[in-house]
This record gives C-alpha cells, sequence and structure tokens, in this order.
C-alpha cells in the first residue's frame, strides 16, 4: 500500500439511506487517482473518541466508492451503526469544510474484470465495498448477490450486470446473529471455481466460508475474497485480534 499521507477535505456530507452517510472529499493531493481506482481501499485517520494526549488518531479501512475522474473528487460511504466507534462518530459529525487525513490507496480486495459467475455476501459494513464491486463488473458477468441491510429504507439502487441477480436481506437488528445469508446462499447451486466476495460480521463471515469450503470449489479459485471487518459486541481493537483466527 502506499503510504503517502493525502489531506482530504469533505466537500459535501449526506445519507443516502437512514444507516448509510456518504461522504464527498476533494483534495488536490487526489490529482494522481483514476477512476480505475474505484473499490480500492482507502486508510482514513480519524479522531479517537475521548480527547487526549494519550489518545492518538485511529486508522480505519475503507473502500472507494467512487472517484470522479472530471472533478477529482473521492466518494466513501460509512454505514451508521451504535454504539459509535471513532470511524462512525466522525462521519456522522462530518461538515462541510471538515479535513482528514488518508493514507493510499490500496489495491481492490477482489478483481472484477473478470468475466465470469460471482458470489457476493455482505452486510451493512460491507454494502459500499460490495456495491462498488459489482457496479464495475463487466457487463456480461452473472451470479448471485445476498445482501443484508438494516431496513428496507436502506437498499440502494446501482447499476449491475444484467445476469447478476440481487437479493436484499432485511436483518433490523445486527448486533444479533444472522444466517440468512449463509442461508440463501445454502439454497443455490455455485459453479465450479466462481468469483467470490464476501464481507462482513466474523461468525457469519467463518460460517458461510466453513460452508463454501466444504460445498463448492473456491479453494483453487484465483480470485476469492473472504473477510470479516467487525465482530458482535467487540471493539475494533478486539475484532482483529479475533479475526487472525477466521
Amino acid at each position: 500500500m502506499i503510504k503517502i499521507t493525502k489531506k482530504l477535505t469533505v466537500k459535501s456530507s449526506e445519507y443516502v439511506t437512514p444507516n448509510m452517510k456518504r461522504i464527498v472529499f476533494k483534495s488536490d493531493d487526489l490529482k494522481q487517482l483514476s477512476s480505475d481506482q474505484n473499490v480500492f481501499y482507502a486508510k482514513l485517520k480519524v479522531p479517537p473518541l475521548s480527547k487526549s494526549i494519550l489518545n492518538k488518531n485511529k486508522v480505519r479501512t475503507y473502500t472507494i466508492r467512487h472517484f470522479d475522474n472530471t472533478t477529482k473528487e473521492m466518494t466513501v460511504d460509512f454505514a451508521v451503526h451504535e454504539p459509535f466507534g471513532p470511524a462512525t462518530n466522525w462521519a456522522v459529525k462530518a461538515q462541510v469544510g471538515d479535513e482528514i487525513s488518508m493514507m493510499g490507496p490500496g489495491q481492490k480486495k477482489i478483481n472484477t474484470t473478470i468475466d465470469g459467475w460471482y458470489l457476493f455476501a455482505a452486510d451493512m459494513s460491507a454494502l459500499p465495498a460490495a456495491l462498488a464491486a459489482i457496479e464495475n463488473l463487466p457487463k456480461s458477468a452473472t451470479g448471485e448477490a445476498f445482501l443484508e441491510v438494516t431496513s428496507e429504507e436502506d437498499i440502494q439502487k446501482m447499476s449491475k450486470p444484467e445476469g447478476l441477480n440481487i437479493h436484499w436481506l432485511i436483518h433490523k437488528e445486527p448486533r444479533k446473529l444472522s444466517d440468512q445469508q449463509l442461508d440463501s446462499i445454502k439454497k443455490i447451486v455455485i459453479p465450479n471455481l466462481p468469483n467470490v466476495f464476501v464481507a462482513g460480521e466474523l461468525n457469519t463471515i467463518r460460517k458461510i466460508k466453513e460452508y463454501l469450503k466444504q460445498n463448492a470449489n473456491v479453494v483453487n479459485s484465483n480470485n476469492v475474497y473472504i473477510s470479516s471487518y467487525w465482530k458482535i459486541g467487540k471493539s475494533d481493537e478486539e475484532h482483529r485480534r479475533a479475526k487472525a483466527s477466521l
């Protein structure tokens, strides 16, 4: 990952759904980016929840939802959930003119240039990354996407390949375990060596990963991304330690 720190300024800050905050950043430091870097990730340095000389800025990873080649502006979507962590707290309060630092961008989590069959499974935390990937797939791509959101109002419009089926799953209490994504995946036929994007809550991702290992030929696939973004009842630091066992 490129470790050069970029200074960003908030150009706009608005809710696109009740539980998703969209922030558009502008900066002269973004001139070297291009639209090819949609779906890439960036590390944002956000202030701690409590101000103290002992508390340093926290680094949190987010997907570049969209980069506008013409205006050189970068869009990042933040899932809003309680209790607020440092990044959510910053995003909820963000106003035009606020500044933040960014490191990156890093590489794509999944290669979206490959034609073929795709499986997507994501909750609200991974929804920006999943949607950014889906919108950048080849038009001829096919597959199934199971996207779990907090309410019907959190369903987003998007562009997608005609052959990719989107299934929206409603989970009103994201702080409680849900097997909706796994149960839905069990009902479909997964072709040999699929392209896979699975991300979200650690316990859910662990179950899906185990099912795919046992029931789908993903071991030898070279385009598989399976990762947890958070864990119920755990802080970001605690989640990172638990994630090592995924």
